[in-house]
Formats: structure tokens, sequence, C-alpha cells
């Protein structure tokens, strides 16, 4: 989703039901620290968590990410 856009890596953590409730963004990425408050700002009403972390992603999970982007349709 965010890495479409702005070429930042990440992953979104989502609760039982489906619905995201954190986006992590890969610290390593030059403009992953100047758009963390921007989107938390603009997340806050949806309650969504935006942190910064470090990525280490592996086939399978990438492969699963991808999946389940193109089902959220994002």
């Amino acid at each position: 989703m965010v890495r479409d856009v702005f070429r930042v890596s990440g992953f979104l953590v989502m609760d039982a039901p489906g619905q995201v409730v954190q986006i992590v963004l890969n610290q390593a990425a030059p403009l992953a620290p100047p758009l963390v408050d921007s989107l938390r700002e603009l997340l806050a009403p949806a309650h969504i968590v935006i942190q910064l972390g470090h990525m280490e992603v592996h086939a399978p999970l990438a492969a699963s990410c991808r999946s389940l982007a193109q089902n959220l349709g994002i």
C-alpha cells in the first residue's frame, strides 16, 4: 500500500476481523520518518497506529502481504 505510492516498504497489522490496526514503515527508508507524523494525524480517527520499524522480509511473507493487499484493493 504505502510502498506503491512513496516507495516505502513496511507491513500492516490486522485484528481478528481483518481491520488494519497498525502500519509499520521501514525505518531505513529515507521518506519513512518524515511521513510518520502526517500519517498518524491522518489515520488517528481510524485508530490506526503508525510506527517505524526494522524490516526483515522473507519471500513467503512478502508474497502473502502482496496477496493480502490485492484482496484489500490496496
